[in-house]
């Protein structure tokens, strides 16, 4: 079954086992809400004119070919397995981007830009490939179970801060990661790699950079370049078992840059719960943080019984 309210004010829904959208849904200022198990889209297939779009569904959601939804200031959310975006999928323009999958979220050759509003996503594995995330100002948050990896243009905010926890590998290469001038902390995984001629980079010539913090359990290689830019004041810390070698530079400009190999205990002792990646803590309950606090007291008590 399937509903579609073309330009209405109300909220169009596609209900429907598996639903697939090839050709487009303009609306004029309407959300847009699916359900049901896979969602497919092979086109421009929703703009929402200024409505939020909702994807609840149970199994795959994927936009191919070039296919996108645009909000034009409202917020995107996503739930399912694995996400799968070829293309400048997801542009809001101001709203939120929630991608809140138990899978893997994959992002191709454009990607995710909320030009204003920030970016969130949850899940196993998170590869970004082109240039996949660009919030201009909004914070960026990932929360993956799996591996990283991010390649080719890389994540960009235009300032805001962004906070990656993976407890698979972290790999980055290409372009890398870079904020305007906020905080950048890529922690939890097992092995961190920064390719060559790639960067993790906070501020540039003209904004000054803030904190970068980069922690791993096993190993960590650095053959990129890794700086807090602009400025005097930071301090550069490096743990012992860290290798920094190639041609890049790693320094402290602004904000401070550490660079840790330590247990994931540890690290979540010096990090504290402000940097719990998603939600942030003004959007928690009083209960889950309850629940939280509790659960990561007992992996601590677990890890140095």
């Amino acid at each position: 079954m399937l509903k579609l309210l073309a330009q209405s004010p109300s909220p169009p829904e596609v209900i429907a086992g598996n639903s697939a959208l090839n050709s487009g849904v303009k609306l004029n200022g309407g959300d847009f809400t699916s359900s049901g198990t896979d969602f497919s889209c092979g086109a421009v297939c929703i703009v929402s004119g200024g409505g939020d779009i909702n994807l609840n569904h149970t199994g795959e959601v994927s936009f191919i070919n070039g296919a996108g939804s645009n909000t034009a200031g409202g917020a995107y959310t996503s739930t399912g397995t694995d996400f799968y975006c070829d293309g400048g999928c997801v542009q809001t323009y101001g709203g939120d981007i929630a991608l809140n999958h138990t899978g893997s979220v994959t992002l191709t050759q454009g990607g995710a830009y909320a030009l204003g509003g920030n970016y969130s996503s949850s899940g196993t594995d998170f590869f970004c490939e082109g240039n996949c995330i660009f919030t201009n100002g909004g914070d960026i948050a990932l929360n993956h179970t799996g591996n990283l990896t991010v390649t080719g243009g890389g994540i960009t905010s235009g300032g805001g801060k962004i906070v990656a926890k993976a407890a698979g590998n972290i790999a980055v290469s290409g372009f890398g990661i870079g904020s305007g001038g906020g905080d950048i902390t890529l922690y939890y995984g097992n092995n961190l790699s920064l390719a060559a001629a790639s960067k993790i980079m906070s501020g540039d010539g003209s904004t000054p950079g803030g904190e970068i913090i980069l922690h791993a359990v096993n190993s960590m290689t650095i053959d990129g370049e890794v700086s807090s830019a602009s400025g005097t004041g930071g301090t550069l810390s490096v743990d012992d078992g860290v290798t920094v070698s190639g041609t890049g530079a790693t320094t402290a400009g602004a904000g401070d840059v550490s660079l840790y190999l330590r247990s994931r205990s540890q690290i979540l002792d010096i990090l504290g719960l402000t940097v719990i990646p998603v939600p942030t803590l003004g959007a928690l309950s009083t209960g889950f943080l309850a629940g939280l606090m509790l659960l990561l007291g007992w992996h601590r008590r677990g890890a140095n019984a």
